[in-house]
């Protein structure tokens, strides 16, 4: 029954790949023992591990552009500074620039501002939240990134702050992680930067 609320779910969101892991604790007749109780709780927390380093490795799909990154966008809404600010030290520590989407507004060149930080870019981080999907500046920012990303110009990477829906249909169906604290987003934009696959040949690339 569960199963088939969530295909239902998944359906009407447009969710190409999805999965449900279920647990039986006891029988449901008069013979119960309570040896599955204790089984069951270490058993889901090992299928969400699981579940986490598929995401992970969904992230880590080749590419035919410069890696490691030099030039790294983060794509952030304004009350979700605090894990922009996190990840942007962390990158520049290791040597990536990485220019935060507000920062590189001005007032007399605002879209196209974006758009050149946009495509100087080899990598965009999406930090989606329910502030992202009220931002007007923010759908700019991902909409241009998924034109790039939808020929293969940039890698794309959607990290979600609080589990909410992704709203552009474009990118539903990509690969997203969840980092509910600054300190996780950079953990896990650490490990995806240090285990991803070396880049192919790029023609003209270095």
């Amino acid at each position: 029954m569960e199963s088939a609320v969530i295909a239902q779910v998944a359906h009407r969101l447009g969710l190409s790949d999805w999965v449900v892991a279920k647990g039986v604790m006891d029988h449901a007749d008069p013979r119960k023992d309570d040896r599955y109780k204790r089984f069951a709780p270490r058993s889901s927390a090992d299928a969400m591990k699981i579940a986490d380093r598929l995401v992970t490795a969904r992230l880590r799909t080749p590419h035919n552009y410069r890696w490691p990154p030099r030039r790294v966008f983060i794509s952030r809404a304004r009350p979700d500074a605090a894990f922009a600010q996190a990840l942007e030290t962390y990158l520049s520590g290791a040597g990536i620039t990485a220019p935060v989407g507000e920062k590189e507004l001005r007032p007399d060149r605002m879209v196209p501002t974006i758009e050149d930080a946009v495509l100087s870019a080899d990598l965009f981080v999406v930090l989606w939240s329910r502030s992202y999907a009220l931002s007007r500046f923010c759908y700019d920012e991902i909409e241009s990134a998924l034109r790039r990303h939808a020929v293969g110009e940039i890698q794309l990477w959607i990290i979600n702050l609080d589990g909410s829906d992704i709203v552009p249909p474009e990118a539903r169906a990509l690969p997203q992680a969840l980092a509910r604290t600054p300190h996780a987003l950079v953990a896990l934009v650490r490990e995806l930067l240090e285990l991803a696959e070396p880049a192919r040949t790029v023609p003209g690339g270095e």
